[in-house]
């Protein structure tokens, strides 16, 4: 064997020998296959080629695989002979040369089964691809026929409708002809009949000719007439017009005359805001703290402002939260009631306080104005004012002296003996009289009412646009007595007359629009309510102080009488060692 493999024999079972077997299969498959490619088999084709593809893929894997296995052989032969020849077994490698040789005689012939079947099954599939193309060129040759058929029918009807048009031209035209040949034998027969008709026809026609002649020239005349009339009436309008212009140009001014300056609702609600909270300032200022004269004898000196003025009834003299309370909000309520019927009066005029001129009398000539229209009221309203403010820049200094004469006697006055320095308390009112005074004055001079409402009104419903003055916090305090009607209190509740009306701290001020009469809310009003018990309150201690000066006054007296008696005999009189504090009103009585 080993001689044979180097004397380059092949063996029949030898690789070379395989590989050459192979080699030749694959050659004819390959032949076969390629002319499997050049046939179509129609609907069946791509399925066909797949098969192929496939086919070609594993003979492809196939020849690889017998190559290598070739190659590895012829490698390793040398070594395959020395070891047969050394140890004379080489029948293994011999019957795995006939197991491949056998398994590639397999492969081939199930390769050769594949092409017969595939033979077989493309020739099935031509047959039967050529039965359908055969019934659909059946198909195909019946439509064209068909189709022939079609379009020669339709070239029929064509060919008639043509015809049928010629022939129904023909007789409309020869119809036309008729129609037109009798319609002129009938005009001839009727011209004839009726020349008379037409010769009086005609001379109508003449005499309607004439007739529009001379309407056309009467209508000529009266248009021109008619334009002419028409121009001086234009002209006329015109003139008109222009007066009329020139009128209304003068009774524009005349009412800007008397227009009066609508000043917006922000402006106010800021400027009485402002003034108010002033006068709070300037009275919080002064009459917080009371004067040492008037806390040595507060019962007389209560019964000195309420001489004055009756608001300060039950107010106590004292240093109590309640009287502080209280007497700020008096001495407010007066200063604003001054304010309000002073300077805030219809038609205030310094000419007229200067000169002592009793101004009720404008309200009541306003009012009766009322008769000849609001028109001529409101421009006798702006007339007197214009009047007024030229009187008065003539007079303000005069008009000072005598405003400072009315505060001094309806503030200063009755609120004198509660202040430390009345000068410095007078020296802040005037700075502050001044603006109420142009406050006043532009309310009065706006287009739209400015109203001062000076009574408080709250109902469980509606605040009615007015605000409690006192802190939501403030809570009324009746000391050790609990209050008038408790016990052990010495002062029963029917001893108390409690005021039962609101105290006016600041005015409500309302405005009322031109167009629908309804009043809109400049700012709410605030004044102390008898609900909160500082009226209470205050009696109380008001009654306290009242007492307590009572008693201490009998004490002296009655001590005064025993000294006297005892000292009849001997010509002399000895002090009393009693003495009151000088604010015994303001402490002990009220703690």
């Amino acid at each position: 064997m080993a001689q044979a493999a180097e004397g380059g024999s092949v063996h029949l079972n030898s690789p070379s020998a395989n590989q050459e077997t192979v080699t030749q299969g694959m050659e004819g498959a390959d032949a076969e296959i390629s002319r499997v490619k050049t046939v179509h088999f129609g609907c069946f084709n791509d399925r066909i080629q797949t098969e192929v593809q496939n086919l070609q893929i594993g003979l492809s894997t196939l020849d690889g695989a017998i190559s290598e296995l070739t190659r590895q052989f012829r490698k390793y032969r040398k070594i395959v002979s020395t070891v047969g020849d050394r140890y004379g077994d080489d029948e293994a490698l011999i019957r795995k040369i006939n197991d491949l040789e056998t398994g590639n005689k397999t492969i081939w012939k199930q390769a050769q089964d594949d092409r017969d079947s595939h033979r077989k099954e493309i020739a099935e599939l031509k047959e039967q691809y050529a039965k359908e193309i055969l019934g659909l060129q059946a198909i195909a040759e019946a439509g064209n026929q068909k189709k022939v058929q079609y379009e020669q029918k339709i070239q029929d009807l064509e060919e008639e409708h043509v015809r049928a048009q010629q022939k129904r031209d023909q007789e409309q035209k020869q119809k036309i002809q008729d129609l037109e040949k009798e319609h002129q034998q009938k005009k001839e027969q009727l011209e004839k009949d009726n020349a008379q008709k037409i010769a009086d026809l005609e001379k109508d026609r003449k005499e309607l000719e004439e007739t529009e002649a001379r309407l056309s020239k009467e209508l000529h005349d009266r248009t021109s007439e008619r334009d002419r009339e028409k121009d001086l009436r234009i002209m006329v309008q015109k003139e008109l017009q222009s007066d009329v212009t020139k009128l209304q140009g003068e009774l524009t001014s005349i009412k800007k005359q008397y227009q009066l300056e609508q000043r917006p609702l922000k402006f106010y609600t800021e400027e009485y805001k402002k003034l108010f909270e002033r006068v709070h300032q300037v009275v919080c200022q002064h009459l917080t703290d009371l004067p040492n004269k008037a806390l040595q004898k507060p019962a007389d000196t209560s019964d000195k402002v309420c001489q004055i003025n009756p608001i300060f009834k039950q107010i106590p003299i004292a240093e109590s939260e309640c009287s502080v309370m209280l007497r700020r909000a008096a001495a407010e309520h007066i200063i604003i009631k001054f304010i309000c019927d002073t300077f805030w009066r219809p038609f205030f005029s310094e000419y007229l306080v200067s000169s002592h001129v009793n101004d009720s009398v404008f309200p009541t000539m306003h009012l009766g104005m009322a008769e000849a229209g609001r028109a001529f009221q409101h421009r006798w309203k702006v007339a007197t004012l214009k009047t007024l403010d030229t009187l008065d820049e003539t007079n303000i200094a005069n008009a000072q002296v005598e405003i400072r004469k009315l505060v001094e006697q309806e503030i200063i006055r009755p609120l004198q003996i509660l202040v430390d320095d009345s000068q410095a308390f007078l020296s802040d009112l005037n700075q502050i009289f001044p603006l109420a005074i142009e406050l006043g004055k532009a309310a009065e001079r706006d287009q739209m009412n400015i109203i001062i409402d000076k009574t408080p009104y709250v109902s469980e419903q509606d605040s009615g646009g007015w605000i409690d003055w006192l802190d939501e916090s403030y809570e009324p305090d009746y000391g050790s007595d609990e209050s008038p009607s408790s016990p052990t209190s010495s002062i029963t509740a029917a001893s108390l007359v409690v005021r039962k009306d609101p105290l006016l701290t600041s005015p409500k001020i309302l405005r009322q629009v031109e167009t629908n009469g309804e009043m809109e809310l400049i700012l709410p009003g605030r004044a102390i309510f008898p609900e909160r018990g500082i009226f209470q309150e205050g009696a109380l201690q008001w009654q306290k102080i009242r007492n307590a000066s009572s008693e201490v006054a009998r004490a002296m007296n009655g001590m005064g009488r025993r000294q006297s008696t005892s000292t009849v005999g001997l010509g002399m009189s000895m002090q009393s060692p009693m003495k009151t504090s000088i604010q015994w009103g303001a402490s002990s009585l009220v703690e």
